[in-house]
């Protein structure tokens, strides 16, 4: 038996304020053949079930091309049985209120479904907690019911806690969980794939995003598959996928000392010859460290030679400036004498002074 788990597609939402129009545009439209792509992978690997586990959509209100698109590609696929589950972005999404032979939905109580009998039952079973459903999610945990015989997937969409309880509408406490019969606990919320034990017999799994959207969800992002078979001694085997069209990548250069564009921009060139890295990612370079307050620095030069190879890239300059005052100490000239009356002065943080003395040595040498 082979399942799919994904989640936090969040298909239709906006990309526009940092990508512009167009290439926001794409993509939204990637989002969507993405999630295609994924059903077409798992139908054709003859996988038995795919698990969405929450945020399908970005959205309550969502596009007809991206309702249209998602209905047709599940349709498409009659022999994948689909899995969905709500979350907090999608409550009352496209899907919520659609029937469909292949889809299969739960609500605010334990829904559970056979995924298959023998030679072992799998079982899945799953709830939406948001918002609580009746009773609170305290009773919703203690009605929890597993089959100690059975293979048994949990499926949720939350974050983890630690603890036995929780207050929140998206709040999962593990020792509830615990000792509970639970084989896989399937999870969307977080958008970092990521897998820790849940207790001698289970494990928690997070899906990750299928495709990142934003520089705080940089590195591989793609789904998980869940397999048993007589390999796998009866028991689950969990190994994720990357399957991302687009990487997003977040890299830290150090332009400590460079004096000039030139010199950090062969920083950069090497930071990104050391990174696996394609033309069709999207990447953003902070540079940091110190500068001398006397050298040249043009972020957008920089930005201007670099942007043309990728989709997108963004220079964050961090950097900090730093002036030797020992070397206009004795100098006779108006630099010297400017530069130590801002030495001088009380009002200034070093930072500010560093900044100031920038600006009037770019003026000393302009003629300004």
């Amino acid at each position: 038996m082979k399942i799919f788990h994904c989640a936090d597609l969040h298909l239709d939402a906006g990309a526009d304020t940092r990508l512009g129009a167009a290439r926001g545009q794409v993509r939204r439209d990637e989002l969507l053949l993405t999630f295609q792509r994924l059903l077409h992978t798992a139908d054709e690997e003859g996988a038995d079930a795919l698990l969405l586990c929450g945020d399908l959509f970005d959205r309550d209100h969502v596009s007809r091309t991206a309702a249209a698109v998602v209905r047709d590609a599940i349709l498409s696929h009659p022999a994948l049985k689909v899995y969905y589950l709500r979350g907090n972005h999608d409550r009352t999404s496209a899907l919520a209120e659609t029937e469909l032979p292949n889809l299969f939905l739960f609500d605010g109580g334990w829904t559970s479904y056979t995924l298959a009998s023998s030679p072992v039952p799998v079982i899945l079973t799953g709830a939406e907690i948001t918002p609580p459903p009746p009773g609170g999610t305290p009773s919703l945990w203690a009605s929890l019911r597993l089959r100690p015989d059975a293979v048994n997937i949990v499926m949720l969409h939350g974050q983890i806690l630690p603890g036995n309880t929780a207050d929140g509408p998206e709040e999962i406490p593990l020792g509830a969980l615990r000792g509970r019969n639970i084989d896989l606990l399937a999870l969307g919320h977080i958008h970092k794939p990521q897998r820790e034990a849940l207790d001698a017999r289970g494990t928690c799994i997070y899906a990750g995003c299928l495709e990142g959207r934003g520089f705080d969800e940089c590195g591989p992002r793609g789904y998980w598959v869940h397999e048993i078979s007589p390999e796998t001694g009866g028991k689950l085997r969990s190994t994720f996928r990357p399957f991302a069209s687009r990487t997003l990548y977040d890299l830290r250069v150090s332009a400590d000392g460079c004096a000039s564009s030139h010199a950090i921009a062969q920083r950069i060139r090497t930071a990104l010859s050391e990174g696996d890295i394609s033309t069709d990612d999207l990447v953003r370079i902070r540079l940091t460290g110190a500068l001398p307050a006397d050298g040249e620095k043009s972020t957008a030069y920089l930005q201007h030679q670099f942007e043309g190879l990728f989709f997108y890239l963004e220079i964050l300059d961090e950097t900090t400036l730093t002036v030797d005052f020992e070397d206009y100490l004795y100098d006779a000239s108006f630099t010297g004498a400017f530069v130590r009356a801002v030495q001088a002065r009380t009002d200034l943080l070093p930072q500010e002074k560093a900044a100031v003395i920038r600006l009037g040595l770019e003026a000393l040498r302009s003629g300004g």
